[in-house]
């Protein structure tokens, strides 16, 4: 089921988002390092669409960078 998102409406509801919701570890055989972790941010867009984003955190040139893993979906349970 495809939902549309645009990678701007993406972007908006992560600079929404109060807090990170949930940090996960990777349990991918691909990842770099058992440690890595996954954070998991739920918001709303500026459109009021709320959505699920799961990505990681990582640093390039002494700035902290959000990657966002795969894709972020329309979320069905919201609060």
């Amino acid at each position: 089921m495809e939902d549309d998102l645009g990678p701007d409406e993406v972007v908006q509801s992560i600079l929404n988002a109060d807090a990170i919701g949930k940090t996960l570890r990777s349990s991918s055989p691909r990842r770099r390092s058992t440690k890595e972790r996954l954070y998991v941010i739920t918001s709303f867009s500026d459109a009021g669409t709320y959505i699920y984003t799961k990505g990681k955190i990582a640093r390039e040139d002494g700035r902290e960078v959000y990657y966002i893993l795969i894709s972020a979906k329309i979320s069905i349970q919201h609060g």
